[in-house]
């Protein structure tokens, strides 16, 4: 007797002669036959008898397209995939087991393209390879398994160009990165089921979070794969790269971090640009930066001897107060930079000096200014004149209290004075051909210059002050006028 069974059976079985009950008690209707065993046998594996089996069903395609001219393994997910099994028990070598499955992709044509090597893994699942001939194209895939029972799944497969069957693209992991140092970035092109495709030859747009990423754009893939360099421009705690394809497939990285390079220079970070004569001045904070300009931190000691040009009336200090004196500091490490505080009596330009012992220098520029002023001052004069001679030039300034000339803040007019008065007479040119006018000082001008004739011998003295004004201290001079 011949079963035909779906699914998988158990090896042929040969059937034995059954045993006669001696007991003249039992009935033949009470001693079943060997006929009898063998179709009980049968109706349990096949439900008393034929049945009609459902036809088989494909669920979905994995994956559901394959780039043009390149053999494509897919699997077939769905239910009633069945082999052919013929059990004879009366005899093991008639029974056969049949597994042959045949896949075939159908196009709007009518044309029918077998793919090879079907085979049937489990009653869910078949595999195929999707020959590298195959047009591009919309494809229905048809399966007729071993029982001949078939099914169609129409438009459920495509054949593409390498482009269009790339569905993402994967950025391999990027560690933290230093701003404006360029490193790899490695993209794979994947399908839809993650794998890589090999046949892709494209490029792609790149940005980026902070929106300073270079270069924007990357290419060509090789073997599915891009191997490129690039670099952020800024500082983030978490940049992300994104990609894109000119059909829109995309792609971006895992957060990473963007810092500052190693310690490459020591800079002044925004020093003051003025000062005032006497005053305690700062922070000047000393900054480390990496080569392209970033705050970076110490990775050892990095000591810095300080200098401040020109020395005269010049101090640098470690405080706030200007009480302690400092010639060097240290940045530990770990450390990102220092502050000092500098004091200067003399007005005028101030440089700054920072000589690390392992790093290029670093030099501010400040201006001292001088204090309001508080005295007169006869910065150029004679010691003697002869009788009846124009005199050399006699300079009378507004100085502060360091001796800075210093300019009033408003207009201030001059009187002088001569002892003895009698026959001297004061000039505004060398010659002495010009009679003197009122002089005055003003914001713009902190000295004026005159010349002065006597046609008497001795001792002349010459008074200056500032006239209704007790802010600024007269000062006076001598000259000798000689025969």
């Amino acid at each position: 007797m011949n079963v035909s069974e779906p699914g998988t059976a158990p090896g042929p079985v040969e059937s034995e002669p059954e045993p006669v009950n001696p007991s003249p008690s039992a009935s033949p209707s009470a001693s079943p036959s060997p006929s009898r065993h063998l179709c009980l046998l049968a109706l349990a594996l096949t439900a008393c008898g034929p049945t009609t089996l459902a036809p088989p069903r494909i669920d979905t395609i994995t994956p559901a397209r394959a780039p043009e001219g390149v053999a494509t393994d897919i699997d077939l997910h769905g239910d009633g995939f069945l082999a052919s099994i013929l059990t004879d028990f009366r005899r093991a070598s008639r029974s056969t087991l049949s597994a042959d499955i045949q896949v075939t992709l159908l196009s709007d044509t009518g044309d029918a393209f077998p793919c090879e090597a079907p085979t049937l893994l489990d009653p869910h699942t078949v595999h195929a390879l999707v020959p590298a001939t195959l047009p591009r194209g919309l494809y229905d895939l048809q399966l007729v398994d071993a029982q001949g029972r078939g099914t169609t799944l129409a438009g459920s497969f495509s054949v593409v160009t390498p482009a269009e069957s790339v569905a993402r693209f994967e950025v391999l992991p990027i560690v933290e990165q230093h701003a404006r140092v360029p490193f790899p970035l490695r993209v794979l092109a994947l399908d839809d089921t993650g794998r890589l495709v090999e046949s892709f030859e494209g490029r792609v747009q790149l940005s980026d979070d902070t929106g300073t990423l270079a270069p924007t754009s990357a290419g060509p893939f090789t073997r599915g794969r891009l191997d490129a360099f690039v670099s952020v421009a800024t500082l983030t705690a978490a940049d992300v790269i994104h990609l894109q394809d000119a059909l829109g497939h995309a792609g971006q990285s895992v957060p990473f971090a963007v810092t500052p390079g190693p310690p490459m220079q020591l800079a002044f970070a925004n020093p003051p640009a003025l000062m005032d004569a006497g005053s305690c001045q700062g922070p000047f904070h000393l900054a480390l930066q990496d080569a392209w300009g970033f705050a970076a931190t110490a990775t050892a000691d990095v000591s810095v001897t300080l200098a401040a040009l020109p020395a005269t009336g010049a101090g640098l200090f470690s405080d706030a107060s200007c009480a302690t004196a400092a010639t060097s500091l240290l940045i530990p490490p770990g450390g990102a930079g220092a502050d000092l505080w500098v004091r200067d009596t003399l007005a005028g330009a101030l440089s700054v000096r920072a000589v690390p012992d392992a790093l290029p220098s670093a030099e501010a520029q400040v201006t001292v200014r001088p204090q309001p002023p508080s005295k007169l001052v006869i910065a150029a004069a004679p010691g003697t004149v002869k009788v009846g001679e124009c005199s050399a030039a006699i300079d009378v300034e507004s100085r502060d209290g360091f001796d800075n000339t210093a300019p009033p803040s408003m207009s201030t007019d001059l009187a002088l004075a001569t002892t003895p008065a009698a026959g001297v007479a004061l000039f505004a040119d060398a010659t002495c051909s010009t009679a003197l006018g009122p002089l005055s000082l003003d914001g713009s001008r902190a000295s004026v210059r005159l010349f002065v004739r006597s046609s008497a011998t001795g001792t002349l003295e010459l008074d200056v002050s500032a006239a209704g004004s007790a802010m600024l201290a007269p000062t006076s001079v001598d000259v000798e006028v000689t025969p």
